[in-house]
Parts: C-alpha cells; sequence; structure tokens
C-alpha cells in the first residue's frame, strides 16, 4: 500500500466521521426546534383568579391575600415588560410580510 492509497482511505475515514457528525447536528437541530424556550423562561399561568408570570402577579390579586405585595406586583410586570420587549425584537428581526408566519410561534 502506497502513501495515496493511505491518504484516501484516511481521507475516507474523514469524510465518514463527518457524515455521522452532520446526521448528529441535524437531529439536534429537530430535537431544538421542538423545543420552546420562551415557554421555559416564562411560565404564563390564567388557571387562577389573576394571571401570573413566572409564579409573579401581573396585577394585585382581588382576595386580601397577605402573602402578596406590590414587589410581587412589580416583578411580575417586569417580566411580562421583558417578554414583550423580546417578542418586539423578535418581529422586528422577522419582518413578517404574511401574519400566518407568526403562527409558528404560537403555544
Amino acid at each position: 500500500m502506497n502513501q495515496l492509497d493511505r491518504e484516501y482511505i484516511e481521507a475516507e475515514r474523514l469524510l465518514d466521521a463527518f457524515a455521522v457528525h452532520i446526521r448528529n447536528m441535524e437531529s439536534s437541530l429537530v430535537f431544538t426546534n421542538k423545543i420552546r424556550p420562551y415557554q421555559i423562561a416564562f411560565a404564563i399561568d390564567t388557571a387562577g383568579t389573576f394571571a401570573t408570570i413566572n409564579g409573579f402577579p401581573i396585577a394585585f390579586p382581588p382576595s386580601n391575600d397577605a402573602s402578596f405585595t406590590w414587589k410581587h406586583v412589580n416583578e411580575g410586570l417586569g417580566q411580562t415588560a421583558l417578554l414583550l420587549s423580546i417578542l418586539v425584537q423578535m418581529a422586528k428581526v422577522i419582518r413578517v410580510q404574511d401574519p400566518s408566519v407568526l403562527a409558528e410561534f404560537a403555544y
């Protein structure tokens, strides 16, 4: 076996390894695209008597629950403002011509 044959075999081995790496990256990308990072980062709950984001109320609860203070409401409104800011930045980047394109970002 001469030097050219060895280099050819090594090139084929590297090409096969690269093809495996590409397949792994593609499957990772498919998985990553299925994750909704904003659902994870901004847990919005509307099941109770008032909405919360990441556990913080976005309005003062109707009950006289002493466990909630204006500090909690401010934290909830801050989380809401951060989420809205991110959504506005995304909209500017996407520059949507057809609003139905945004359906992929819907929960």
